[in-house]
């Protein structure tokens, strides 16, 4: 969750990459 302010776009697209 404290990654969210840094990488906001990479909770998600995780599984994109």
């Amino acid at each position: 969750m404290l990654s969210k302010s840094q990488d906001p776009a990479r909770s998600a697209p995780s599984a994109k990459q």
